[in-house]
């Protein structure tokens, strides 16, 4: 091949690779995901340039069982694609629940809906039920998976059908519900009515079964308690379920897809389904090239589509450009879509000015050991070939010493350049120990030969010295002045000298005849002194410490080592006790000292001090020892008598609030007493307690002995008098009847005797009775008030209501109510069109039937119903423009159109199309009026439009050379976006600057004002020139 047909080839090579099209979009993918909450949720599509949706919907899985058989619930499905939708518009979305089981079967799965309105965009299917088949472990008991076709699949069995067409399954006697599709209702299995998943048009919800077996959110059919059959799956069209044998999992359900780029797969998820949305927020520009690379003085061809009008940053508006660069260059386009999205791409073109100029990089710096490895890499061209089959910055190991050359290309044509790789010899390594043989302890010296550096295995320094400790094969690596290595071996035999120390058992001995025994290890051969014996293991019994030396040897290789066995002498015990005597039982510490550890008898206790309490005078005995020896020591602890006592009683039963009294007396001689309950230090005390108690006394003799005795005193109750009146409440001059319970016998304050009494009283008065138990004499008094009614009732003085209202009128303090309206009751709901006065007839009846009679007026007031205004601004907008509402006439206003209601006087609206705006007010008296008006929408062309409200903000002059200025007549915050939507200026209008702010020097381009206030986010388009 000829050099011009190399060069030819190769700029027809990078022409056709550089033939590219390019999406670099200034976009951004938005994703939400929806998850399972037992609602149908919506979507609102985006209003900033989103067309088009990416929408997957996942099924949920079908409820598993895990009692006798083990089940599996069926999976659901996932159907995703694309969809073109409209800005604003409202997509209806429901999340299946997975299927629920109660052990022994389990309900179907919910399909995953979305729609607009009620067309089905896309469904995932949801999983058939398990079922244990009845505890019989059979075939088929797991739920069928969803599928990716309309049709909802049939039970395990085959028996019974599947919904088709978006309805829902069937189901048979004795079995669940089948699944819910998107138009009508799963089938209900006879004896359980509401076992059928619900379609989505009619909410979705799933079946309920006679156990926990519940069908899922989305459709799902419930299962048979029992473990009969699964239940089906929801989904576009329903899974079936059947109660006939053999008992089997439920039907999967049916999915749909409506989208374009569709991605469908079948039984994909188990649990609780999903729903995925995902748009991109821009509109995607395409960019092809004739060729990324060229070289110096040939042209490329660009063009773009996908958009309505497109700037090049050659100034160009063409879709298509011819440029012929001199260096490396970037290109950029910018396209607007009929909807004024914007984006933008950038091309980058390689230019080569000649052939290229190789540079290499060789690794191995053109030496290497043998099986080394080397990379060469070139660069300065575009493509490359080396030869003997070398890769490009691809590690090879060279066989021999070569020269290799590397051939490079870009679009002006080939050059090439060579390296050289040379391979360098061997060395021959040799390693030498000073000593073959040597004892454990002894040194030794490795040395190599043959190159310039050594390295040993295991690690020691070549010619220097070292003590090993085992025999071992140490190998050397040898390095030659060209870097490249051998190996070499070399053994030292090591003989063990005995080092393992003695050991002595036990370490220390008591100085009264105890031994120990000494071991040695290790040798052959042992002499130990003093003794000289010649065992490795020795028996001792020193009266003193002793320093034990034992010489042990290997072949000949010896080792002298000693050991030290500690003898204690006993312990100096002593015991004291404190105090030295005690009263029988009482408390006396016990002390041990000259010594670690201390046992104590009889008593068994353990410690340097022990509590003991004796009953008579007793001899203790502690054993004590300082770790290793032990020692005893006695001590003597007397105990003295205690005292007797008895208490004679004045009487051992009394009622509450009366007395007696304790005397102690004792046969033991002179004591002292102390009482509690009452307390006292006399011999006697007198007692009233509330109720029965323990009196006690306790006494000391002259040894201060102290013992107590104790006497119950009974204290009979007092009777609970309940006094009652058959009239709490009489009217003046009307009788009472008291009555009194809770005693044997009464007197009352009027000197009545029996349990009744009749009085007359004319004002609140307190009646008293005295009661008495026959039985023990104990007397309690009480009482009853019966009070007087003098009857009373109120009404309001006035009151007030609206023309054509409803004002209620409310009496309160009586009974029973009669109105001048012949109406009854308390209340009573009145409509005057004129000021009207308005009387009550009240009638009080206490619970003794006594009556009074009242009566009373009240007049009510008549206010006017305010008359509303409601104002526009303007009459006639451009779409996506702001007009202002203003309501007058009262003192609160709300406004309602279709879809929207809002508070205040005035309110800011921008309808989409016509529409009528009703207003409401209120006054201060609460009387309301109405008013309406319309709001015409227009399309608007032109720039030179102000923002979204004229009274708020203008921008002038527009277009303009980068200098202009915004006026507004409120405080805002703005932002200056360029058309990648970067923010490049952010300006405030206030007070402050008389609400104007002037730009300046803004490149050329096409930006974008936006500001947003209380209520209303606005946008302004601005471009500059020049």
């Amino acid at each position: 091949m000829t050099k011009e047909s190399k060069i030819f080839k190769t700029r027809l090579l990078a022409i056709l690779a550089g033939f590219l099209i390019y999406n670099n979009v200034s976009s951004q993918v938005t994703t939400q995901t929806f998850v399972y909450t037992g609602t149908i949720q919506n979507f609102t599509v985006p209003l900033l340039c989103v067309n088009t949706i990416t929408i997957e919907a996942i099924g949920a899985g079908g409820g598993s069982v895990t009692t006798s058989c083990v089940g599996s619930g069926g999976l659901g499905a996932s159907m995703k694609g694309q969809f073109t939708v409209t800005p604003g518009q409202v997509l209806s979305i429901l999340v299946g629940q997975a299927g629920i089981s109660n052990g022994s079967d389990a309900g179907g799965g919910g399909g995953s809906f979305v729609a607009t309105g009620t067309v089905p965009l896309v469904v995932g299917g949801g999983g058939g039920g398990a079922t244990n088949n009845v505890g019989s472990c059979g075939a088929n008991r797991n739920g069928l998976n969803a599928v990716i076709t309309t049709g909802g699949t049939a039970s395990g069995n085959n028996l019974v059908a599947g919904g088709v067409n978006g309805n829902g399954g069937g189901a048979s006697s004795g079995s669940g519900g089948g699944g819910g599709g998107f138009y009508t209702n799963g089938t209900a299995g006879s004896g359980n009515a509401v076992g059928n998943g619900k379609s989505f048009l009619n909410g979705g919800a799933g079946g309920t079964g006679n156990g926990a077996d519940h069908g899922g959110f989305g459709g799902g059919g419930c299962g048979w308690q029992t473990g009969g059959n699964g239940g089906g799956g929801g989904g576009y069209s329903g899974g079936a379920t059947s109660g006939s044998s053999p008992y089997t999992g439920g039907g999967g359900g049916g999915s749909y897809n409506a989208g374009t780029s569709q991605v469908n797969t079948a039984g994909v998820r188990a649990g609780n389904g999903l729903v995925i949305i995902s748009y991109n927020v821009g509109t995607p520009i395409s960019v092809s090239a004739s060729s990324l690379a060229l070289c110096n003085g040939a042209t490329v061809g660009l063009t773009a589509s996908g958009m309505v009008s497109y700037t090049w940053n050659t100034g160009s508006n063409a879709s298509s450009i011819t440029v012929a660069p001199a260096v490396n260059t970037s290109y950029t386009v910018q396209g607007t879509n009929a909807q004024g999205c914007i984006s933008t791409s950038v091309v980058n073109l390689t230019v080569n000015a000649t052939v290229p100029v190789l540079s290499i990089v060789n690794t191995a710096s053109a030496n290497i050991c043998p099986g080394k490895t080397a990379t060469l890499t070139g660069s300065g061209a575009t493509s490359y070939t080396w030869s003997g089959g070398v890769t490009n910055g691809v590690s090879f190991v060279p066989p021999a010493t070569a020269v290799y050359t590397l051939s490079g290309s870009n679009a002006c044509g080939t050059s090439s350049a060579t390296t050289n790789l040379t391979i360098n010899p061997t060395p021959t390594v040799t390693a030498t120990a000073s000593t073959a043989s040597l004892c454990s302890g002894s040194s030794a010296t490795l040395t190599g030969g043959g190159a310039v550096s050594y390295t040993w295995s295991p690690v020691v320094t070549n010619g220097v010295g070292f003590f090993p400790n085992a025999t071992v094969t140490y190998t050397v690596i040898g390095t030659s002045a060209l870097g490249c290595t051998n190996t070499a071996v070399a053994t030292i035999s090591v003989v063990t000298t005995p080092i393992a120390p003695p050991s002595i058992t036990p370490i220390l001995i008591c100085n009264n005849g105890s031994t120990a025994t000494l071991t040695a290890s290790g040798a052959s051969n042992y002499t130990w002194l003093p003794g000289n014996q010649n065992t490795s293991v020795i028996v001792v019994s020193p009266t003193t410490t002793t320093t034990y030396t034992v010489i042990k040897s290997n072949a000949n290789c010896s080792n002298t080592q000693t050991i030290n066995l500690l003898v204690n002498q006993l312990p100096p015990v002593f015991t004291i006790a404190s105090p030295t005597s005690v009263c029988a039982f009482g408390n006396s510490t016990l002390s041990g000292g000259g010594a670690l550890t201390y046992s104590w008898a009889p008593f068994g206790g353990v410690g340097a001090n022990v509590l003991v309490t004796p009953s008579v005078t007793t001899i203790f005995t502690v054993s004590a020892s300082d770790g290793t020896c032990i020692n005893t020591s006695t001590v003597q602890l007397v105990a003295r008598p205690n005292p007797t006592i008895n208490i004679v009683a004045s009487s051992s039963v009394i009622c509450v609030g009366q007395t007696a009294t304790m005397t102690a007396n004792s046969a033991t001689g002179s004591l002292t007493y102390t009482w509690t309950s009452p307390a006292s230090n006399q011999s006697s005390v007198v007692a009233s307690p509330p109720s029965t108690t323990l009196i006690t006394v306790a006494g000391t003799n002259t040894f201060g002995c102290t013992s107590s005795v104790s006497q119950p005193l009974i204290v009979n109750p007092n009777p609970v008098l309940n006094v009652t009146t058959n009239k709490p409440l009489v009217c003046v001059g009307f009788p009472a009847i008291l009555t009194v319970s809770g005693a044997n016998t009464y007197t009352w304050v009027n000197t009545a005797t029996t349990n009744t009494t009749v009085v007359n009283p004319t004002t609140a008065t307190f009646f008293s009775v005295v009661g008495t138990f026959s039985s023990t004499g104990c007397q309690s008094s009480g009482g009853v008030l019966v009070s007087v009614y003098d009857p009373t009732f109120t009404v309001p003085s006035s009151a007030s209501t609206c023309i054509g209202g409803t004002v209620t009128l409310v009496a309160s303090g009586a009974q029973t109510y009669t109105w001048s309206t012949n109406q009854q009751g308390p209340a009573i709901a009145v409509s005057p069109t004129i000021f009207t006065i308005y009387s009550v007839n009240a009638t009080s009846t206490p619970s003794n039937g006594v009556s009074c009679v009242n009566s009373q007026t009240i007049g009510v007031s008549i206010y006017l119903n305010p008359t509303v205004t409601a104002v526009s601004e303007r009459s006639i907008i451009c779409r996506n423009e702001f007009v202002t509402l203003t309501g007058g006439g009262a003192s609160t206003y709300t406004w309602t159109a279709p879809l929207v209601t809002l508070i205040g006087t005035t309110v800011s609206v921008n309808p989409l199309s016509p529409t009528v705006y009703s207003v409401t007010g209120k006054d201060i008296n609460g009387c309301v009026g109405t008013n309406s008006l319309q709001v015409k929408v227009i399309t608007c062309t032109g720039i030179g439009e102000p923002l979204q409200n004229q009274d708020m903000m203008f921008v002038y002059p527009n277009p303009n050379n980068g200098s202009f200025t915004i006026q507004g007549e409120r405080e805002i915050e703005l932002s200056i976006i360029n058309e990648l939507g970067q923010t490049i200026q952010s300006i405030r209008l206030s007070a402050q600057n008389n609400y104007r702010a002037s730009v300046m020097d803004i490149a050329k381009g096409i930006y974008f004002v936006v500001g947003k206030d209380d209520s209303t986010i606005k946008t302004q388009k601005i471009i500059v020139s020049n």
